[in-house]
């Protein structure tokens, strides 16, 4: 068995997590504050989207054929730029220079081997022949949430089993494996529903005497090691530390403090101290004792 892994400061204080969340701030576009009518995108042009792991990067990446149709995979402003702002830009770009810099395909890959592969948004700029009326299409799974306002707009929206969508969050990890998407204004509502409809469900089945299986979820910071582990039969992405246990152990805890989500004080102030801002002020709780750890934590409950 073939082992590779790497060492990193994955810890909420490194340049790594800042540029990360620098990126966060600065997709500021929250959809329910956009005006009504909500001006679309223009005729040739189409939305992928649908919720995440339904298969829509390898449908941008099938529908990737210039020069009569171009696809953008998830531009970062997809979430910074109103659908027909965002469109409009894209178009100027490709018009006037010739070349794609925003999306997150390798499209040198996928045309010299026909494989469908990520990369950081504006990486790898890609020139791009179009013909005449080209159609062109930007997947972001979120923007479903624009269906029900742009009646005019194609939309493609892909979908699959939901045990199978579920198996595939669990897989995934982060805040996909709890069901959310990135903490940004235009998943912030969302999210919020999906918490309040996983605590309303599990009230509604307790009510009448059923399982009622509760979400926890916990963060902590630290350096960790990750990478892949396995052969050529079979890899695994993993991530080990002590951070990681103790996260598993709080995340176990919010049972006994009857929350569902948490982490230890010192991580939410440090996150404050960075930047981050949340919803609402998360309550503290000094001095709880945690299975599996010696010496009492003080806590912030996050939700």
């Amino acid at each position: 068995m073939r082992t590779r892994l790497r060492e990193t400061a994955a810890t909420v204080g490194s340049s790594r997590y800042r540029a990360w969340r620098r990126l966060l701030a600065g997709l500021t576009l929250d959809p329910d504050a956009l005006p009504d009518p909500l001006a679309g995108p223009g005729p040739r042009d189409f939305v992928v989207c649908g919720a995440p792991r339904t298969g829509t990067a390898l449908l941008t990446a099938m529908l990737f054929q210039p020069p009569d149709i171009v696809t953008v995979m998830e531009p970062w402003d997809a979430l910074r730029l109103p659908p027909a702002e965002l469109f409009r830009s894209l178009r100027d770009e490709i018009d006037s220079t010739g070349v794609l810099t925003r999306g997150r395909l390798d499209v040198a890959a996928l045309r010299a081997e026909g494989a469908v592969r990520w990369c950081h948004d504006g990486e790898l700029p890609e020139p791009v022949s179009t013909s005449p009326g080209y159609l062109l299409g930007v997947k972001m799974p979120a923007l479903w949430r624009y269906l029900d306002r742009l009646p005019n707009t194609k939309f493609l929206v892909c979908l699959r089993d939901p045990v199978e969508v579920v198996h595939s969050f669990c897989a995934t990890g982060g805040r996909l494996a709890q069901g959310l998407d990135y903490d940004v204004p235009f998943n912030r509502a969302m999210n919020e529903d999906l918490l309040a409809a996983t605590a309303r469900w599990a009230d509604e089945r307790q009510a009448i005497g059923l399982p009622a299986p509760r979400v926890g979820a916990a963060i902590a910071t630290g350096p960790v090691m990750f990478g892949t582990i396995g052969d050529h039969s079979r890899l695994e992405y993993t991530v080990i530390g002590d951070p990681v246990n103790l996260a598993a152990k709080l995340e176990k805890h919010t049972k006994a403090e009857q929350v569902q989500a948490l982490c230890p004080r010192a991580a939410y102030h440090q996150a404050l101290a960075q930047g981050y801002r949340p919803t609402a002020t998360a309550e503290e709780r000094s001095q709880c004792r945690v299975a599996g750890i010696d010496a009492p934590l003080d806590l912030a409950v996050l939700a």
